[in-house]
C-alpha cells in the first residue's frame, strides 16, 4: 500500500510539473511561429538548390504560419523571401509587389535592415531591367553581409568602384564561418573580382577569383563557382586556361538547368575559338537558341 501511495505521489508530482506546478515556468512555444521557422528553413534550402517552385511553396506556407502567429518580424521576412524567390523565378511583377509590401511593413514597424534589403532588391531589379539605377547611401557598416553584398552590386551598376570595394569589404567582415557565411565570403570575393576587372586590374581580378573558387569548393556553391569561372574565362590569360574555365562553367550551368547562362557560356566559347572548335560551339549555341527563349541567368554578386 505504501509503495502504491509513493507511485501515485510521483505521478501526481509529474502532472503538477507539466501543468506549471514546478518552480520553473514551462517553456511555451507558439506552434505557428515554429512552423514559420521550419517552412523558412525548407524554403532557403530549396532556394540554394535553385528549386524555385518548391521554395515559393515553402515561403507561402511560412507567410501563412507567421500570420497565424501574428509575428510581425516573421511576416516581414516571409514577404521578403517570397519577393526574392519570385524574382529569381522570373515572376517580376509578383516579386516586386511582394518586396514593396516588405518595404512598407518594415518601415512601418521600424525594421531598418529589412527595409534596406527590400529597397536594394527593388533597385537591383530595376538596374537589371535597364532602368535608372538609384543611389542608396544609408547602408550602415555593421549591417549583415547579405545587405553589404547587395550594396556592392548596386554600386557596381552605378560604376562606383570605391563604393563597391567598401561594401564587399564590409561583407567579408560581417560574414560568418559556417557554410552560409563561407558562401557569402565567396560572393564577396567574386564582387571584388568584378570590381578589379572594371578597374582594369587583371592580376587582382584573377587573385580574387582564385579565392572565390577555393571557398566555393569548401562550401559547395555551384552557381557562384560557375559565375567566377565565366569571369576567369573573360579576362586575359592563356587561351587553354580560358577555354577550360568556360567549359567548366558551361557544365555547371547545364547541371543547374539554366539555359540562359548556358547561352552566355556558349557565346563566350564561340568567341574564344576558331575553325572546327568554333563550329562545334556555334552548333550547340544555335541548337539551344532554337529550343528555348529563357533569359540570361541570375546576377553575379
Amino acid at each position: 500500500m505504501n509503495r502504491l501511495f509513493l507511485m501515485l505521489m510521483v505521478v501526481l508530482a509529474g502532472m503538477l510539473a507539466a501543468c506549471g506546478g514546478s518552480r520553473h515556468a514551462p517553456v511555451v512555444e507558439n506552434p505557428y511561429a515554429e512552423s514559420a521557422r521550419s517552412f523558412a528553413m525548407v524554403g532557403v534550402t530549396a532556394m540554394r538548390l535553385e528549386r524555385w517552385d518548391a521554395a515559393e511553396r515553402s515561403f507561402e506556407r511560412q507567410l501563412v504560419a507567421a500570420q497565424m502567429a501574428d509575428d510581425i518580424p516573421a511576416i516581414v521576412l516571409a514577404h521578403y523571401n517570397l519577393g526574392m524567390v519570385r524574382l529569381a523565378a522570373g515572376q517580376r511583377e509578383r516579386g516586386q509587389r511582394q518586396l514593396r509590401r516588405t518595404l512598407y511593413l518594415a518601415q512601418h514597424n521600424g525594421f531598418a535592415v529589412m527595409a534596406a534589403r527590400a529597397r536594394l532588391a527593388l533597385a537591383l531589379d530595376q538596374a537589371r531591367s535597364g532602368g535608372a539605377v538609384p543611389a542608396i547611401s544609408d547602408i550602415q557598416a555593421d549591417w549583415p553581409a547579405d545587405v553589404q553584398l547587395s550594396a556592392g552590386r548596386l554600386a557596381l551598376y552605378r560604376h562606383d568602384l570605391d563604393g563597391a570595394r567598401r561594401a564587399y569589404g564590409r561583407a567579408l567582415h560581417q560574414a560568418g564561418h559556417d557554410r552560409g557565411g563561407v558562401v557569402l565570403q565567396a560572393k564577396a570575393h567574386l564582387g571584388l573580382a568584378m570590381t578589379a576587372q572594371a578597374a582594369g586590374n587583371t592580376a587582382e581580378c584573377r587573385g580574387e577569383l582564385q579565392l572565390t573558387l577555393k571557398l566555393c569548393r569548401k562550401a559547395g556553391a555551384p552557381r557562384v563557382a560557375a559565375d567566377a569561372l565565366m569571369l576567369l574565362a573573360s579576362v586575359d590569360g592563356k587561351m587553354a586556361d580560358r577555354l577550360d574555365a568556360a567549359e567548366r562553367a558551361l557544365t555547371i550551368y547545364r547541371d543547374l538547368q539554366d539555359k540562359g547562362s548556358q547561352r552566355r557560356a556558349l557565346t563566350l566559347l564561340v568567341s574564344l575559338t576558331t575553325g572546327d572548335g568554333r563550329a562545334h560551339w556555334q552548333k550547340a549555341l544555335d541548337s539551344l537558341k532554337a529550343n528555348t527563349s529563357t533569359p540570361a541567368g541570375q546576377d553575379a554578386p
